[in-house]
């Protein structure tokens, strides 16, 4: 998801601020679901 992401970005098919922000989301929601699956027990 992360990767074709960055390559629209590269190709220009997207905008680049609004990719960027896209590219922050998946981050985001990664930390989320990571801290949500491997919370400390």
């Amino acid at each position: 998801m992360y990767a074709n992401q960055v390559k629209d970005l590269e190709q220009n098919r997207v905008e680049t601020e609004i990719g960027e922000e896209n590219l922050r989301n998946i981050a985001t929601n990664y930390q989320s679901i990571k801290s949500i699956l491997f919370q400390p027990r």
